[in-house]
């Protein structure tokens, strides 16, 4: 699949709820603590992500939150559920080096569009949130989400092409104690966006 790396402006892109870190996939990182609101868009400081791609150690969940690892866990980072190399074989596309934006409540990793492969995020956070980010990503984006069987406990895919020629979609899926959000821009068709997506949920899944 030939990928063309676009980019979108900033407003309609934040429309978009459930994607987690849109603004970093222009290359921003950090380890500034993303903001847990609904529409789940951080504030990240620019930094270069570390040379292994690995997150910053993680503070823990903030106190009276529920941990996606259990409790008294601490929060997934999310560089360290979707590997470059794994991410790579899962989905056949080639992915710049992440950038790590970590927080007490929210962990994401971005990778930054390419003329090879698309711009990626990709969140984690406490279980109860899949229920808030799929009501403002339906709010936001205008569609409902399609049911994605078998993947997790709970998936819902969303997608809009509307004010994106190039295709905007992200997957929202909950397992257990967890929600993962995988984001996808400028990566084509919605079938395509949903099976790239679809591979990087599982490879998630698969290191949570």
């Amino acid at each position: 699949m030939r990928v063309r790396s676009v980019r979108f402006p900033l407003r309609p892109l934040l429309a978009l709820a459930l994607v987690g870190a849109v603004a970093v996939l222009t290359g921003c990182g950090g380890t500034a603590e993303p903001s847990a609101g609904p529409a789940g868009t951080p504030s990240a400081a620019p930094a270069t992500a570390p040379p292994s791609g690995r997150a910053a150690p993680s503070a823990g969940v903030a106190a009276g939150e529920p941990s996606p690892s259990g409790a008294g866990g601490s929060l997934p980072r999310a560089c360290d559920l979707v590997p470059q190399a794994e991410i790579a074989r899962a989905s056949g596309l080639v992915f710049a080096n992440p950038a790590a934006t970590d927080g007490t409540t929210r962990s994401v990793c971005a990778y930054s569009a390419t003329p090879a492969a698309p711009g990626l995020t990709v969140g984690v956070e406490a279980g109860p949130r899949f229920d808030a980010k799929a009501a403002a990503s339906r709010s936001s984006v205008g569609v409902s989400g399609v049911d994605v069987p078998g993947l997790g406990d709970q998936a819902l895919f969303f997608y809009s092409d509307r004010d994106f020629p190039e295709g905007l979609g992200g997957l929202l899926v909950r397992r257990g104690a967890a929600t993962i959000d995988v984001s996808l821009q400028g990566s084509g068709t919605e079938q395509q966006t949903r099976d790239t997506a679809t591979a990087i949920a599982r490879v998630a899944l698969d290191n949570l």
